[in-house]
């Protein structure tokens, strides 16, 4: 995905201009879990997949809400209190079923290994500096999901795999708290739960980040000047 990667790319370079300096630039990397929102997720076959005879126009979607772990990338700047990013995550989505239109007496679906991807913006605010950093964004992201469906026919079992796509864009609010571990290393917990849309439904990210910490708040100025507390 070469988009998010330029993206990415892009934001850091705004954080080097001497005209709009962010008082710190940071990026951090998480593991990400929770639950899914995929119920009643409509599917389309993928772009040159050949949709097979038996689900063409059987209206295939997921059914259910399941769980969802991957990863997650975020890249923040902060101006005064004020944050905006962007981030990329990666994950699985289990435990969710198929459903279709009627097939054929003989036939069945079911959806077999679903793989998903997110592009997200978010602003927001610190709430609170030192000694932890709590902050709540407002998120936006663009969900893709692939899902591979499996049809089955009596006698033989499964005859075929056939790959289709879900997307969906979501809004919702994240919590979170920066845990300093020296002046620029940190633990990152946050909790995000989806308000319209989306493929999340509520979701858990535990990661480390590493920030320019250019804050002038007294415990960044304390960290800064106590090696034994990690300054990088």
């Amino acid at each position: 995905m070469r988009s998010p990667a330029i993206a990415l790319a892009a934001l850091s370079a705004v954080a080097t201009i001497d005209d709009a300096r962010a008082d710190t630039f940071g990026a951090q990397a998480h593991y990400l879990g929770g639950t899914t929102h995929v119920h009643q997720l409509e599917l389309a076959v993928a772009p040159g997949v050949q949709e097979p005879a038996a689900l063409a126009g059987r209206s295939p979607r997921l059914f259910g809400w399941g769980t969802l772990r991957g990863v997650d990338l975020r890249a923040d700047l902060l101006i005064d209190t004020s944050r905006l990013g962007l981030g990329v995550s990666y994950f699985g989505v289990d435990d969710v079923a198929l459903r279709t239109g009627s097939l054929d007496p003989g036939l069945s679906a079911k959806a077999g290994s679903i793989t998903g991807s997110s592009i997200e913006l978010f602003f927001g605010q610190e709430i609170g500096q030192g000694p932890v950093y709590p902050y709540i964004d407002a998120r936006a992201a663009f969900s893709l999901l692939q899902v591979d469906v499996e049809t089955h026919a009596e006698p033989y079992g499964h005859v075929g795999t056939t790959h289709y796509l879900g997307w969906r864009f979501g809004v919702g609010p994240r919590f979170g708290v920066l845990i300093p571990i020296g002046h620029s290393l940190t633990a990152d917990v946050a909790v995000f739960q989806r308000l319209v849309g989306g493929v999340e439904e509520t979701t858990f990210g535990f990661g480390v980040g590493y920030w320019e910490n250019d804050r002038t708040d007294e415990f960044s100025q304390y960290l800064r000047g106590h090696h034994l507390r990690g300054q990088i």
